[in-house]
């Protein structure tokens, strides 16, 4: 691996192994000065000397996602268990994957298919999860050569959630056709196909659902319902049980008279929604009363068989609290969320259908006190060190008790033994190359080893050629933040740190390049639209249409003569938005008709004869000799190197081509489009720059 160099400074460092030698004789410390991108340096050697598995709670989302990209850096492996991401009693969308996430993730630590490290939230740590038993129950183990009826398991798949369709593409689908299913498990990358033998499991193999190419074959395999709720006769008759008992204290419309008579309406709502069709919106809201009594996460922990191989205990593993002080402090905060959101929900402010029904806040969390005494094995990562204890010394190590269980928040960390790890924060450069180099000069020479993680390769690229002459180690990883240990003469530096960058944030949705599907979502009921086979038509909606059994989404599309015509949903590429003169409707096409064939051919030729000319043109074009600019040199490298953004790929491939075009002795005939705040100026200022490098003037046009 790459940063093999950095584990061993890491573990020549007797701060570490001090830490780590405490840690297997007591069962409970705190610990300060691990900061930035350490995390997961120490995570990762943590986990080297204690095999066994690993919980991790942060303070918020982002820094599960933080901490997750540094164990990343560090090979260390390990799962997230996302919490609902929405705000307190707003519903999460129905279709979120964040459902399958967290089912597949508890089956996990059911079954010892399970990473070393477990990643959450705070917020997700604190809400309740049903009973181990339970979902336990749940779980179908399959065997190659065991036998098991097909059909019986498309049924069982179907009442756990999965939605049957031709052929799976979409995780939470499964596919059944003569002797063959196909399902794909939430939080899987790859779906999984069980070839059956008669009533016999003959193969179980990976593959790709896009590509449909094998992946590998397994022995065995576990499937778990698409949800950790159910809502089985017996979870229904426990949620209608606890909803027919009000909360005494809650707010409720006092002032209305038909109060509870709304409320019996809503439940009686539930209650049919329930029977039908088991789902209901904002049911996660619901979740805990599935069951008298509320479990947490780690008692999946106690009653799986989640130890990796080497680990003795089955209980609950170690439990390491980022930034503790934080998290007891947003404890009260979160209680005063819940309890405000709460209140705006019965007084019908929310968005739930069953706004007179949500559960109250302590049922929906989870006491964070009574969790973190119930760790007998806790590290409480703090960024100040208490006032009490003694430093250690340099062996990490200090003298005092071992931590002790204690209910009070106020004396969880009474009696722990400190750890104190010494290090500094990284160095900011504040985008001063001339600052930097002498910096990093002056540390090479003294004898340091300096390591700086830039985000991209491409930027890694730029950085050495920055520091070609500087005996500096540079990696293509995206590490959170840097640090400093001078007892082993290592600093680390993230890319930030030198430019002063900021990440630029993609949002989920965009991540996915489908240009067809992003046309497609703007349509609305009476737009005109263009069909490849049939022509110009008119959009008319979305249906769902059964067909033997099985319903499906079509696109509805009118055509001349009052003809319509059914498009399955998976052709939606054949369909686009019509474009012409504004304010004039066009003609239907009929079905049927050859005229839309001979538009077609006839725009063909006309597309022929402009090429024609065009190859004519720019053959012309060629053979002219304009001026070649000369290669990037260093102060392009630095120039680039500074900007506050990193580049998206379609802004580095723009950059890329343009130069090479500048670079050529022939005329640049290029046009850069994209939409307002993409980056087209960032492009421009990179051309420009290489330009007067060249000796040339620039002159820009603007509205």
């Amino acid at each position: 691996m790459k940063t093999d160099r950095l584990f061993e400074l890491l573990r020549r460092w007797t701060d570490l192994s001090g830490a780590l030698s405490v840690l297997k004789e007591t069962p409970a410390a705190e610990i300060t000065g691990v900061q930035g991108g350490l995390h997961g340096f120490f995570l990762a050697e943590y986990v080297r000397w204690f095999p066994g598995p690993l919980v991790i709670v942060t303070p918020t989302e982002k820094e599960s996602e933080s901490l997750a990209r540094d164990m990343d850096v560090t090979g260390l492996d390990f799962r997230v268990l996302p919490w609902w991401g929405t705000v307190p009693y707003r519903p999460a969308a129905s279709g979120s994957p964040v459902f399958g996430e967290r089912a597949s993730v508890l089956a996990s630590l059911l079954t010892g298919d399970f990473p070393p490290v477990l990643v959450m939230s705070q917020r997700a740590f604190l809400t309740p999860v049903p009973d181990p038993a339970v979902f336990a129950s749940r779980l179908i183990r399959l065997q190659k050569g065991g036998a098991i009826d097909p059909v019986s398991l498309a049924e069982k798949l179907s009442v756990y959630g999965y939605m049957r369709v031709p052929r799976v593409s979409v995780k939470g689908e499964f596919a059944l056709r003569g002797e063959v299913l196909d399902v794909f498990l939430p939080g899987q990358e790859n779906a999984c196909r069980l070839e059956f033998d008669f009533d016999r499991i003959g193969e179980i193999r990976l593959f790709d659902p896009v590509s449909q190419t094998s992946q590998g074959k397994l022995p065995s395999l576990v499937l778990y319902p698409v949800r950790e709720i159910l809502w089985t006769e017996d979870e229904r008759s426990a949620l209608l049980s606890a909803l027919r008992r009000p909360p005494e204290k809650a707010v409720r419309k006092t002032e209305e008279e038909n109060g509870e008579a709304e409320r019996a309406q809503q439940l009686e709502e539930l209650a049919d929604t329930l029977e039908v069709y088991r789902s209901f919106p904002g049911e996660e809201l619901f979740f805990p009363l599935a069951s008298e009594k509320r479990f947490s996460v780690l008692d999946y922990f106690a009653g799986g068989t989640c130890c990796r191989k080497g680990a003795k205990d089955p209980a609950v593993p170690p439990v390491f609290f980022l930034d503790y002080d934080r998290q007891q402090n947003a404890v009260e905060s979160l209680r005063r969320e819940y309890a405000g959101l709460y209140a705006k929900t019965l007084a019908g402010a929310g968005e739930s259908p069953y706004s007179l029904l949500v559960p109250t806040p302590d049922t929906e969390l989870l006491d964070f006190a009574s969790l973190v005494s119930s760790c007998e094995k806790r590290l409480l990562f703090r960024t100040i060190r208490s006032g009490g204890g003694e430093e250690s010394g340099p062996d990490g190590g200090m003298d005092g008790p071992a931590g002790e269980r204690m209910p009070a928040a106020e004396n969880i960390r009474a009696q722990l033994p400190e750890i104190v790890l010494h290090t500094e924060p990284s160095r900011s450069f504040f985008g001063n190359i001339n600052y930097l180099r002498e910096e990093l000069t002056s540390l090479c020479t003294g004898g340091w080893t300096v390591c700086i993680f830039a985000e991209t390769e491409n930027q890694s690229l730029r950085i050495a050629a920055l520091l070609k002459d500087l005996a500096v180690e540079i990696f293509p990883f995206n590490l959170s933040a840097g640090f400093c240990i001078p007892a082993v003469k290592l600093l680390v530096i993230q890319e930030n740190e030198i430019f002063g960058r900021r990440r630029r944030i993609v949002p989920a949705g965009k991540r996915a390049k489908s240009s067809v599907i992003d046309t497609f979502v703007e349509l609305n009921p009476g737009d005109y639209v263009v069909h490849v086979q049939h022509g110009i038509g008119q959009f008319l909606g979305i249906e769902r249409v059964k067909i033997k059994n099985h319903e499906r989404d079509y696109i509805k599309l009118a055509y001349a003569d009052e003809e319509t015509v059914f498009i399955p949903i998976e052709q939606v590429n054949l369909v686009q938005r019509y474009i012409g003169n504004e304010g004039e409707n066009p003609r239907l096409d009929r079905i049927g008709s050859k005229a839309w064939e001979n538009r077609k051919n006839r725009a063909r030729k006309s597309v022929e004869d402009i090429a024609r000319r065009l190859i004519d043109l720019y053959s012309r074009r060629k053979a002219a000799r304009g001026f070649a600019f000369p290669k990037d040199t260093e102060w392009q490298t630095a120039f680039e190197a500074a900007f506050p953004y990193e580049e998206t790929d379609d802004q580095l491939t723009c950059i890329a081509e343009v130069k090479s075009d500048m670079e050529r002795p022939v005329p640049m005939d290029r046009l850069i489009c994209g939409d307002v705040g993409y980056g087209k100026t960032e492009v421009a200022m990179r051309a420009a720059f290489k330009a007067v490098m060249g000796g040339k003037q620039v002159a820009f046009l603007a509205p």
